[in-house]
């Protein structure tokens, strides 16, 4: 339910396919990849509405954490508090009695 809340494409991040930004510049996905600093697939990169990048996924992740980052994103909480494991931890912090 909370992945359905987002645009998501998938890219090999190898190839050739040629794509548009979220800067609006067109190029292939390999190039996009290398101007992103891109080294390790999976990778998942979350973009707000106006293509700049609020956070980064550079390995494979437990459900827990990844459902953790969705909600951080969804709640737009990003734009107050930019460290993800602080937020984390006045979510948990906010729940304590």
């Amino acid at each position: 339910k909370l992945i359905a809340q987002f645009d998501a494409i998938q890219l090999d991040m190898w190839s050739d396919t040629v794509l548009i930004s979220p800067s609006g510049e067109k190029q292939t996905a390999v190039e996009w990849a290398e101007n992103m600093g891109l080294f390790y697939a999976p990778t998942i990169v979350f973009f707000d509405e106006v293509g700049s990048e609020i956070y980064r996924i550079d390995s494979l992740v437990k459900l827990r954490r990844l459902s953790g980052i969705l909600r951080y994103i969804i709640s737009g909480d990003y734009t107050e508090e930019p460290n993800y494991e602080a937020w984390k931890t006045e979510q948990a912090a906010a729940k304590s009695p």
